[in-house]
């Protein structure tokens, strides 16, 4: 059975058992009730919640996290901050997606469809270009990268010896620093952030928009309930990197925002031992987000999934 809920506090009355589907659910993607819920209540004002349902008689199997904003736009839930997007939970059919399509032809306040940063394993994606057929567009303009093992400790493996030197060569150029991962119920280090934010501003690697209030509420909030972590590097005492990891219930790992000081090596030797921390912890997956860096793909030889965006005017 499908339904569709417009109601953000109808939505709230269900997040625990949202919660509980999602705690069952492995995927390489990150999007949990959780993080959508509290990125709309944080993010829209006058955007329509347009949260699509799936139970398997009273069971929740499956959400899709999107809304409608004011110009009658359908999107996803904080689409342009999201590395990749996708429904959630895999037992959307054809039948589903045929009848999730003709509600959305009649629904007077949707216009247009924009769906951005669609991950390539996306029955949405397949199955709106499908249904939309004519006048629907569908491109490739960026992608995401990860790498994963099937054996514990073995996320570097698919490196070559010389490879693996060379991550312990950069390691070495910034031993002076310590690494540590900050989680839960350590106390969120908000003003350590801030600092390195407005440090990456006055040196012009972001612009005066990086990591406003709100994204920052929703980082401590994910922190706090256990769905973020942060990787980082100190010097005297002063964090000089950090890096937000969002984690899902099934223990895979996303690198989501990078900061750190005009220090050469530092991130990347970050990168390098949060890798090492993460084999220690059998973690099996990790994805660097969105977006193509020399450095990462040079030192760590990911595997590239393109991302899509999804046009279709009503």
């Amino acid at each position: 059975m499908l339904t569709v809920i417009s109601s953000f506090e109808e939505l709230k009355g269900i997040e625990s058992e949202l919660a509980d589907f999602y705690k069952t659910f492995d995927a390489n993607y990150f999007l949990s009730p959780l993080y959508c819920i509290k990125a709309y209540e944080l993010f829209t004002n006058d955007d329509s919640i347009y949260f699509i349902i799936k139970r398997d008689k009273s069971i929740i199997v499956g959400y899709i996290p999107l809304l409608i904003d004011v110009k009658g736009t359908l999107k996803f839930i904080f689409d342009k901050h999201t590395d990749f997007l996708s429904e959630v939970g895999f037992q959307f059919d054809f039948n589903d997606y045929k009848k999730i399509t003709q509600e959305i032809k009649k629904n007077p306040t949707i216009k247009k469809i924009d769906l951005d940063n669609l991950h390539s394993e996306s029955k949405l994606l397949h199955f709106f270009k499908h249904f939309f057929t004519k006048g629907c567009s569908v491109h490739s303009y960026n992608n995401h990268s990860f790498i994963t093992t099937k054996e514990k400790g073995g996320l570097l493996k698919h490196l070559s010896s010389s490879n693996r030197s060379e991550l312990k060569r950069i390691c070495k150029k910034t031993s002076s620093s310590t690494f540590n991962v900050i989680m839960h119920p350590e106390q969120f280090p908000k003003k350590e952030i801030d600092v390195l934010r407005l440090k990456m501003i006055e040196n012009g690697r972001r612009d005066l928009t990086f990591l406003n209030e709100s994204t920052v509420s929703l980082i401590e909030y994910l922190y706090e309930n256990g769905e973020a972590e942060i990787f980082s590097k100190s010097l005297n005492n002063q964090l000089v990197s950090a890096s937000v990891a969002l984690k899902n219930k099934v223990g895979k790992r996303m690198v989501w925002i990078d900061l750190y000081d005009d220090i050469q090596y530092i991130n990347l030797s970050s990168y390098i031992e949060y890798i090492y921390y993460l084999n220690e912890k059998d973690v099996r997956y990790l994805n660097f987000g969105r977006g193509s860096y020399d450095y990462k793909a040079k030192n760590f030889l990911p595997n590239c999934e393109n991302l899509y965006n999804l046009r279709y005017k009503l």
